[in-house]
């Protein structure tokens, strides 16, 4: 069910990107996105978003029953990762 509402939302991310035809990685809209990358020199993941820089820690999550993503969850992860 987690897995259904996070591609959901990045399906409606994605579709976000094409109507506003956001097509510069240097784009706020693309930088203000959690993303994953996997960094060579480290060996290991690592986070990004904005100016945040953030090695991945391998954190169990829980199970997240609840879990609803909105523009201002967006927002408040955003804000932690500042």
């Amino acid at each position: 069910n987690t897995l259904i509402i996070i591609d959901v939302h990045a399906r409606d991310i994605v579709g976000g990107f094409v109507r506003d035809s956001i097509l510069d990685a240097t784009a706020f809209e693309w930088e203000s996105q959690l993303r994953f990358y996997w960094d060579r020199e480290s060996d290991d993941v690592a986070i990004q978003q904005c100016t945040g820089v953030f090695q991945y820690g391998y954190e169990y999550m829980g199970l997240n029953g609840r879990l609803v993503i909105t523009p201002l969850t967006d927002r408040c992860v955003m804000t932690l990762t500042q």
